[in-house]
């Protein structure tokens, strides 16, 4: 996402929160379903054109130093 490419991703563990919206999501354990997720990515300009924007957003949730400062933050706020 951060490479503001398409992603498909599964729809099962941590993922769907992870990626929140900002990928197609489907059954690690249905071609049917990656194929068609990948047909729909190849064929539709602005389902790309989503992912891109969606994706690149929340992938700036999960920056190295935002995540360092929330995690310092944390940390801080019990140690006392």
């Amino acid at each position: 996402m951060a490479a503001r490419v398409p992603v498909i991703t599964s729809n099962v563990s941590c993922l769907p929160e992870i990626t929140g919206g900002g990928a197609l999501l489907v059954d690690p354990r249905s071609a049917e379903e990656l194929s068609e997720a990948m047909r729909q990515v190849i064929l539709s300009s602005s389902l790309r054109q989503r992912l891109r924007a969606a994706g690149s957003l929340r992938a700036e949730q999960y920056r190295w130093d935002y995540c360092a400062e929330k995690s310092l933050s944390f940390f801080r706020k019990f140690a006392r």
